[in-house]
């Protein structure tokens, strides 16, 4: 950033500055541009959320002391998780404090049940124990869905499941222990929310699921595996970027060739044998480190291949004879050409500054391997490269487009596993705890069915589905729990669907206004939930048992 800005100060400096512009690309301009469009989106969005859910839930309370209450488990939450992922993992990623925010959000449906289920003259100490065994049922799946993550081996995954687990139970140990003591004497109006119309409603709620699962058959959703697509980065600065390096005849990020060797020199070596080879075809454009730091044995060829001093005087006697040019001139070349001829060949470590640095990027060593990179642009053909590079020693043909893409694919299936196993977890712990087979049948069904249509929607959408996405659906996995527990337990009052409702509108509302973003990342996590939110609502409602009702 600093560099950035010295550069930009710079060029205001000098003289017609005003009426010249300055463009500027490579990664660290695009990670700054990036860095800034993603902050000032999720600003830009958090802020109207915010207010939205904030100005929802105060009309329902009709005071500000619930909505202030209201923000208190969500803070311990996003503090609680932060805190376990430094305390059991050493650091945390910004990207997981993002993230792990968002999967917490079912952390501000705990305060809204017990603002909503509180009877008139019934003390929030009462309210609290009425309602506590659903609400630590759902922490105690929720939990166990996010353990899946935990145990995918993959770092970021693991910082978002310890994040999530731990902020879901501070949530709701904040809304057991301390909001009951700060509620006062304010009972919040109740929301009258109508049985579902029709004589069954169950059949609608089986159609609609089946549905779905024809949907997703019939019409599979694709799955988003390429990094660059869900990329923050504005389109005019792609084609800036693309532009300015086709006019420095830079390379290209996607296409390199990677060469090994024992050690720095064979490296350089066999880098050399497989430019050479690709230079004779037409298949890409090569920048190798070799074009201007050989090996050392194609130095020292290169320095017996210069002529001797006395051919070198005859050779410029003879050049000169026809030109008015006295031969002393050339006596420094002379001196230099055969100064050359016994220094001793150039190498990486003599090398200082700007070139030692770009040395230092070209040969590196790994995996007691030295590793020559070989940038291309221009490339024509993929294949070409890949079999060429295969008929070399030590060469490889890298796509990181493929490379890339195959990595993201992995991680998605590892993901989707574990996304199964924390579905098993969930469903054995509900039937264990619930015991009774058929609430927990219409539980699971508001969970799993919720994150089902909001596949099924994304799908006939046409919008693929990426790794946020199936975070995303652990969030809609979560709420769905936390509505149909509510609404199918002991704790199933006649005030329980309006508890429910108002925490799926608080959700749509807030994941709809991030489905509106410009990055493609937050827009895709705001469909998945927004759409899932609601659909898990939908089946609550449609599966309310007669207890959960409201009086008539």
């Amino acid at each position: 950033a600093v560099a950035v800005e010295r550069l930009r100060a710079a060029f205001d400096g000098l003289p017609g500055a005003a009426s010249a512009s300055l463009s500027l690309t490579g990664p660290p301009v695009i990670a700054l541009e990036s860095r800034r469009i993603i902050k000032a989106e999720v600003q830009r969005l958090s802020i109207l959320a915010t207010v939205l859910a904030l100005g929802l839930l105060l009309v329902v309370t009709r005071t500000w002391r619930f909505v202030l209450l209201g923000v208190m488990p969500m803070a311990a939450a996003v503090a609680a998780g932060i805190a376990a992922v430094v305390g059991l993992l050493g650091s945390i990623h910004g990207i997981t404090i993002a993230f792990g925010a968002t999967l917490v959000g079912v952390a501000l449906d705990y305060p809204i049940h017990l603002f909503l289920h509180r009877r008139a003259g019934e003390t929030p100490k009462a309210a609290m124990v009425r309602i506590r065994r659903p609400l630590w049922l759902g922490v105690a799946t929720t939990a166990l869905g996010f353990a899946a993550l935990c145990l995918s081996g993959v770092s970021g995954l693991l910082q978002l499941g310890v994040f999530a687990i731990a902020g879901v139970i501070a949530a709701a140990l904040t809304t057991h222990e301390v909001l009951p003591g700060l509620m006062g004497e304010a009972v919040p109006r109740r929301i009258p929310v109508p049985a579902p119309g029709g004589r069954w409603p169950r059949f609608t709620a089986a159609a609609l699921l089946c549905t779905a699962a024809a949907v997703i058959l019939v019409l599979p959703p694709d799955w988003e595996t390429d990094l660059e697509r869900l990329s923050p980065v504005p389109d005019t600065l792609k084609r800036l970027d693309n532009r300015l390096r086709a006019a420095a005849g830079l390379a290209e990020p996607r296409d390199m060739l990677v060469v090994s060797g024992r050690d720095r020199q064979q490296a350089l070596a066999r880098t050399e044998q497989v430019v050479a080879d690709l230079r004779g075809r037409d298949l890409a454009t090569a920048l190798p480190l070799t074009d201007w730091l050989a090996s050392v044995e194609r130095q020292r060829r290169r320095a017996q291949g210069l002529p001797g001093e006395d051919g070198l005087r005859q050779s410029v006697r003879q050049a000169l004879a026809e030109l008015p040019l006295r031969p002393e001139a050339f006596e420094p070349f002379i001196g230099d050409v055969v100064a050359s001829r016994g220094m001793e060949p150039l190498r990486p470590a003599a090398l200082d500054g700007g070139l030692a640095a770009l040395a230092g990027q070209r040969l590196i060593e790994a995996r007691g391997q030295w590793w020559s990179l070989v940038p291309l642009r221009d490339v024509a053909d993929r294949q070409g490269l890949a079999a060429l590079a295969a008929a070399h020693a030590g060469a490889h043909f890298l796509d990181l487009k493929t490379e890339t893409s195959a990595l993201v694919a992995g991680y998605r299936d590892r993901a989707l596993w574990h996304f199964a196993i924390g579905a098993a977890l969930i469903g054995l712990c509900l039937l264990s705890l619930v015991g009774r087979s058929r609430p927990t049948l219409r539980v699971a069904v508001v969970a799993f069915g919720g994150a089902l249509l909001a596949v099924a929607a994304l799908s006939l959408a046409g919008v693929p589905l990426s790794l946020f996405s199936l975070v995303s659906l652990l969030l809609v996995v979560g709420l769905g729990l936390d509505y149909g527990l509510f609404t199918n337990t002991g704790a199933a009052t006649g005030h329980a669907m309006a508890s429910a409702t108002v925490c799926a509108a608080s959700t749509v509302l807030a994941f709809a206004v991030l489905a509106s973003a410009e990055v493609v990342v937050l827009a895709d996590i705001g469909r998945t939930v927004a759409a899932g939110a609601f659909a898990a609502w939908l089946l609550a409602w449609l599966l309310m048992p007669r207890e959960a009702r409201p009086p008539s």
